[in-house]
């Protein structure tokens, strides 16, 4: 099996979120920030994981939901030791486990809130 860590392997931002216009937003924001950037646009976990493939490294992950955002943050698919993030997007999720590896982007967000999650992890 290929190590997902090489420097071969490519660099995703991965948007999961189930409100169609907030992730189309998004999309675009991460577009005009950082066009050389691989974006991925999936509605469910099973969508999202026939569409990663083996070579894909996910540097940040936007999504709406506690239980994708634990399964992204099990998976060797995110490169956490690189400071890459998973971003819950909303404004009302409940109780919100607290891991470095996770930041808050509340409703309503501006490009530079979005960019800041961004720099934060710097894209390779």
């Amino acid at each position: 099996m290929q190590d997902l860590q090489t420097e071969s392997a490519r660099r995703a931002v991965v948007i999961l979120l189930s409100q169609a216009l907030v992730a189309r937003d998004i999309e675009l924001m991460v577009g005009d920030m950082r066009p050389e950037a691989t974006v991925i646009v999936a509605w469910t976990m099973l969508e999202l994981t026939n569409a990663l493939s083996p070579r894909v490294l996910i540097d940040v992950a936007f999504v709406d939901d506690i239980s994708a955002a634990k399964a992204l943050s099990d998976t060797t698919k995110l490169a956490h030791r690189d400071g890459r993030r998973v971003v819950l997007v909303g404004h009302d999720m409940g109780p919100i486990p607290q891991r470095k590896d996770w930041v808050l982007l509340p409703y309503p967000f501006t490009n530079h809130d979005v960019e800041k999650v961004l720099s934060s992890g710097a894209m390779t």
